[in-house]
């Protein structure tokens, strides 16, 4: 039985021969294969090779096909995005009809960037991040599914993150926790107008996903940056 019928078997409560070890040790090689500090047995080892070398499963493909996985994010053409610097600081600034939304992030030492002032702060800039979201929305990249079913072959079945809730996409890239919880007491139906603005943009995604028919496994965990 290869791991990946092993791999749904457990989906489908179903019987397995052995115990289905399947670690994501992706961080792990590609933190000590920079740093050069990888065991000498593994320094000339492809990801894959781990992977099979220690006989185990893998579980996400995104590392094989670039960060954005199964997803991408679009915007309609009337959204207008632009990049500048201003000494350390990288702003992203995203214009609407009802102003501009300006999202500030500086650089870590792991060469990351971290947000330092978030986008939504006030009431007005709720307003203008619905616009936002009323005219963004996400879709499945079939051909980097098939790209990762290709590098899984039978290791695994491949599995990916769909985007945040309306609130975990909130708290984490567009207000902050602060910055949500005062919203939520002060502007509560904004804030619900808001998030099912979020909801509502990854319809397209959903209607790709299930019109695909090849998806087995959808993990709803998410920590993915859209």
């Amino acid at each position: 039985m290869t791991k990946r019928e092993m791999n749904l078997r457990i989906f489908e409560n179903k019987v397995i021969p052995n115990i289905f070890f399947q670690p994501r040790i992706e961080w792990w090689y590609q933190y000590n294969k920079v740093r050069g500090t990888l065991p000498e047995k593994y320094k000339k080892m492809s990801l894959r090779e781990l992977f099979d070398d220690l006989d185990v499963s893998i579980r996400y493909f995104a590392y094989a096909t670039g960060l954005a996985g199964a997803i991408g994010m679009k915007h309609t053409k009337e959204v207008k995005v632009k990049e500048r610097m201003e000494e350390e600081e990288r702003l992203v600034i995203i214009s609407t009809p009802k102003g501009d939304l300006i999202q500030k992030m500086k650089q870590s030492s792991d060469g990351g960037w971290r947000t330092t002032e978030f986008p939504v702060k006030t009431g007005e800039d709720i307003e203008k991040a619905i616009w936002l979201f009323e005219n963004t929305y996400y879709v499945f990249i079939k051909k980097n599914f098939e790209k990762g079913s290709k590098f899984f072959k039978d290791r695994g079945e491949l599995q990916f993150f769909v985007p945040r809730s309306g609130y975990q996409h909130l708290a984490i890239r567009v207000m902050g926790v602060e910055n949500l919880i005062y919203a939520l007491s002060d502007f509560p139906k904004k804030v619900e107008r808001l998030m099912q603005a979020i909801d509502n943009s990854y319809d397209t995604l959903y209607k790709d996903i299930v019109s695909y028919g090849k998806v087995k496994i959808i993990n709803f965990g998410r920590k993915y940056r859209c």
